[in-house]
């Protein structure tokens, strides 16, 4: 159905000069003057990326918009509340999603592959590779590499979309206990840790499975040590942080950096990095809670050794309530001694 529909439009514009158009494949026709071709070639490429990815896109919601119809219509008996609106938001999700993979295709996926390329490049290390098989700098050598991908993935979690939404729903239901930014920098935090991890995995070309089955059996044992109303949202968070913006630039960093070191497999070690993505944010947000546990405990100590103190040191007057409560109720009855009150 996507490939009809671009064929009909390649043939229209066929219809009009644009003779043997294919998508990020076109000629300018004969009659066109010179000075109109000097970015045309890009502008029709783009707008062609743009009508097969808005075409794409809907064929993709169609079954979404068709299972809330069916329940709602067929389950329910209902009518939509606001009908106008829910088209509106649907048509907006169409052009949202295809001006979006249309941005991945030429802009995200280029640059990461692009500043992948520059970073892993022997001029700018300096050095020059020995063989196809190793290369003479060691892992050392790449630190503006891993500099990159710890600020690449911290930023891109920052402006994650689902992260901010979660973040957000997560301190309205704690009442606030739970700040959203907090939540945010410590996912962010552990996003930047995994892909700077993960692309020293691919650096120094070790096991994926050596690294993800540690990290996992680190987060089985910090499940049970970390605060057990954090540890939902902690999970949830490795989730979320994967989403619109961040998985094509990593995704673009491995394969970038996978290729342009000689040894590396493209398909084994340019994939692998969102894993690790997903993986060290839940140990981030658990830590963040275990330290924030810990800080609230040492708190709450000297206020309590205060307040002991002060409970334990009665006043003189106290002391002799206390004192005279505790006298024999025989001693408080009889009289004292005429003896001792007669005068001599």
């Amino acid at each position: 159905m996507v490939m009809l529909a671009i064929d009909t439009i390649a043939l229209a514009l066929q219809g009009v000069g644009f003779n043997d158009f294919e998508f990020g494949n076109w000629m300018p026709p004969a009659w066109m003057p010179p000075a109109w071709t000097g970015n045309a070639v890009e502008k029709i490429s783009i707008a062609g990326r743009l009508a097969a990815s808005i075409l794409s896109t809907i064929v993709d919601i169609l079954p979404i918009a068709g299972v809330i119809l069916f329940f709602q219509m067929v389950v329910l008996r209902r009518p939509l509340a606001n009908p106008q609106r829910l088209f509106l938001g649907f048509f907006f999700v169409l052009l949202g999603l295809s001006f979006f993979l249309v941005g991945l295709d030429v802009a995200l996926f280029p640059l990461g592959s692009e500043m992948a390329r520059q970073l892993t490049e022997p001029e700018f290390l300096g050095t020059a590779w020995d063989n196809e098989q190793n290369p003479s700098a060691d892992w050392r050598m790449f630190y503006w590499t891993y500099l990159f991908a710890f600020s690449i993935g911290f930023s891109a979690t920052i402006a994650e979309p689902a992260l901010i939404a979660v973040a957000m729903k997560a301190e309205e239901v704690s009442g606030g206990a739970l700040r959203a930014k907090n939540l945010r920098w410590a996912v962010a935090v552990g996003v930047g840790v995994g892909i700077t991890l993960g692309v020293f995995r691919i650096i120094a070309g070790h096991s994926l499975p050596a690294y993800i089955v540690t990290a996992y059996l680190f987060v089985v044992v910090q499940t049970w040590f970390a605060p057990k109303s954090i540890v939902p949202l902690a999970y949830d968070s490795g989730g979320v942080t994967t989403s619109t913006i961040t998985v094509p630039i990593i995704t673009a960093l491995g394969l970038g950096l996978s290729s342009q070191i000689p040894g590396r497999n493209v398909l084994i070690d340019g994939f692998g990095l969102i894993a690790f993505a997903c993986l060290f944010p839940i140990i981030s947000v658990m830590g963040y809670a275990q330290i924030g546990q810990w800080l609230n405990q040492r708190q709450r100590k000297p206020a309590k050794q205060s307040v002991s103190s002060t409970a334990t040191v009665p006043s003189t007057e106290e002391q002799a309530q206390t004192s005279l409560a505790e006298r024999p109720l025989k001693e408080k009855l009889e009289p004292d001694d005429p003896a001792q009150d007669s005068p001599n």
